[in-house]
């Protein structure tokens, strides 16, 4: 019935609708986003763009092509829960999938509903996110992560914080209430030898100790790095390494390496749950990002280490295919069917 109710109330605008100023603001920082060319490597009917806002009275979804320019998808109201936004939004994919070209890359850009993953009813573009209305951190970023490679071996670091004893488990997971050793163990078990094989088959046979310093280090020196971690929380990591008690990267940790961060810059890959998610007003991610990081690939979600093995291996091959980090990570979520790693910008 609610989505009903959305469907015949809501209005296809071409100007910018009314909305509050937050809203209006970023409409318009998102309309300019789309007037320039994002990388040369792309034309401009490739760019696209998808954006929510509301205020107290209506939502606004603002879909936007390069070529076409925007249209405002307006209703009273606000999508509520955010079901109803996944029923809706799959409900008109197959319209955005025609609006948008084939090729193309699409930047989600500020906005509300941030848990609302696109690539959940985008399934066919390569899609990039920012939470905040940062017009030039957001166009400098897409310009260098439409072009960039996919990671090959002679970039990369991939630290596996992943345990391979009940000792490390139990230091991994000492602050999580949820943590039952033996059951724990045997689930976790032939996780470490399994992301290892993959590496290894894709040409990844430098396997890096994961202690906060070696990543910390990799983080100033590498122009990638891949973290494959058992737990997070809040904004921190926790790392099997060093013995007895392991270690754990803080959002203090990062700011005070974040000079030599934001000098070398590179594009993070975090294979780790809900390091996208929002703790109070920030997340992992977006301490990463402020410290100079170009991108990080993470979810918003607890991810499985079987089935998000899947999209590691076919992501990896993607460096051998001398694809670009995008276009590898779009091929891999098509042929893995697994789609929780997004790609953060701002």
């Amino acid at each position: 019935n609610a989505l009903a109710k959305l469907l015949k109330n809501c209005r296809i605008e071409y100007n910018p609708p009314h909305i509050g100023a937050p809203g209006s603001k970023a409409m318009a920082s998102a309309s300019r986003l789309l007037r320039g060319q994002w990388n040369p490597q792309i034309d401009l009917d490739q760019q696209a763009l998808l954006s929510i806002h509301s205020d107290e009275a209506m939502t606004t979804i603002q879909v936007g092509s390069g070529a076409l320019g925007s249209a405002y998808i307006t209703f009273d109201g606000k999508f509520d829960p955010i079901a109803l936004a996944e029923k809706f939004m799959a409900l008109v994919s197959s319209d955005l999938e025609a609006l948008f070209h084939p090729d193309g890359v699409v930047t989600i850009y500020d906005g509300e509903m941030d848990k609302l993953n696109p690539k959940q009813f985008l399934k066919k573009h390569r899609i990039v996110r920012s939470r905040r209305d940062n017009f030039e951190g957001v166009k400098e970023r897409l310009a260098h992560v439409i072009s960039a490679p996919a990671p090959r071996p002679e970039d990369t670091a991939i630290h596996f914080g992943v345990p391979e004893d009940a000792a490390q488990l139990e230091s991994v997971f000492a602050s999580s209430s949820e943590h039952d050793e033996p059951q724990v163990w045997a689930e976790w078990s032939p996780i470490a030898p399994l992301w290892k094989e993959i590496s290894e088959q894709h040409g990844f046979t430098d396997h890096l100790r994961s202690t906060d310093a070696e990543v910390l280090q990799s983080l100033a020196t590498k122009r990638n790095v891949i973290i494959v971690v058992a737990h997070a929380e809040g904004k921190a990591i926790h790392l099997p390494a060093p013995p007895p008690k392991g270690s754990t990267i803080s959002s203090d940790e990062l700011q005070a390496h974040r000079d030599a961060i934001a000098e070398n810059s590179p594009m993070v890959y975090l294979f780790c749950c809900e390091t996208a998610k929002i703790d109070g007003i920030t997340s992992f991610v977006d301490e990463l990002l402020d410290c100079g990081v170009r991108a990080v690939v993470a979810p918003q979600t607890k991810i499985g280490a079987i089935s998000s093995s899947r999209l590691f291996d076919q992501f990896l091959a993607g460096g051998k295919a001398e694809l670009s980090m995008l276009s590898s990570l779009q091929r891999a979520e098509e042929i893995s069917e697994y789609r929780e790693m997004e790609t953060w910008i701002g």
